[in-house]
């Protein structure tokens, strides 16, 4: 069962980056609404849940809102700039760095994978994997342009799944209801934070209501298909570790759309990932999470 959910998530995920990379809305705008339609489509709910009675917990949700923010603004910037393709390529490798930087911050961790030889053979193979892929995608003027745009979305990205482990943490004693305040906090800062971005780059309050805005409700409602979907998957699945390996299949389908299309529209004009590059990238990422949990 959660593999059809993962499958279903990696499917809405390719769908929602295809429509955002032709989306008339602004970056700057559609972060606005990531943020606050999020947090609106929440807040009803707030009184079926305990608060995490931990002010770190909330501290850490602040940090995260304001990481989030610049992360997914980065990269969505990269998908315009680039297209869904390339911009989605890159995303494995947000995971090879979290990995590095938890060996930094816990390096009790490396003891611990010394002593299951098999697993940290796999685990130096997988980040081999990863230094050899950066050297691929240097072949590729179009994917490396991408990586240098993307790259401190990618760093901050890693950290905020650091973050994202200190602050469930806090809520050991009810899991259900620290996620529901992790979510709701994040959006609410996130939304704050690019709303002032996006008045300060000359938008206004008005475009931010406009009615025109609605044409791009279909995306939201993937996004709210992608969060379902994954939770289900999650619930399902015996390890976690097995859905975020998974999950990376939709860079094939966004691959397989795009190669379709060009078939049917012969002078369609789009910018194409490194092959080699993303194969060997998304293999190794693969196998880092299944033997480093």
């Amino acid at each position: 069962m959660w593999v059809l959910f993962t499958l279903l998530t990696s499917f809405f995920n390719a769908a929602y980056f295809l429509l955002n990379q032709k989306m008339a809305m602004s970056v700057a705008l559609f972060m606005v609404y990531r943020g606050w339609a999020v947090f609106f489509m929440l807040l009803p709910f707030a009184f079926f849940f305990e608060p995490i009675k931990n002010w770190e917990f909330y501290a850490l949700c602040v940090v995260q809102g304001a990481l989030v923010a610049y992360a997914d603004g980065r990269f969505f910037a990269t998908l315009r700039r680039f297209g869904a393709e390339v911009a989605t390529s890159l995303q494995p490798f947000s995971i090879g760095i979290t990995f590095v930087l938890w060996l930094i911050i816990a390096p009790s961790t490396i003891f611990v994978y010394l002593q299951q030889p098999m697993e940290a053979l796999f685990i130096v193979l997988a980040l081999a994997g990863i230094v050899v892929s950066v050297r691929l995608f240097n072949k590729s003027k179009v994917s490396m342009q991408a990586l240098k745009f993307v790259i401190s979305a990618l760093v901050v990205g890693a950290i905020c799944d650091i973050v994202n482990k200190k602050a469930m943490s806090y809520g050991q004693g009810d899991v259900v209801s620290a996620s529901y305040f992790y979510v709701l906090l994040i959006a609410l800062v996130a939304g704050v934070i690019n709303l002032i971005v996006y008045l300060r780059q000359n938008g206004t309050l008005k475009q931010v209501v406009a009615k025109q805005n609605l044409k791009c409700l279909p995306v939201f409602l993937l996004l709210i298909g992608c969060n379902v979907s994954k939770n289900f998957a999650m619930y399902y699945a015996f390890n976690p570790s097995y859905v975020a390996a998974l999950l990376y299949i939709y860079i094939l389908w966004i691959a397989g759309y795009n190669w379709i299309r060009a078939k049917m529209v012969p002078d369609m004009v789009y910018n194409r990932m490194n092959v080699k590059a993303a194969a060997l990238l998304l293999c190794s990422v693969v196998v880092l999470i299944l033997a480093a949990d």
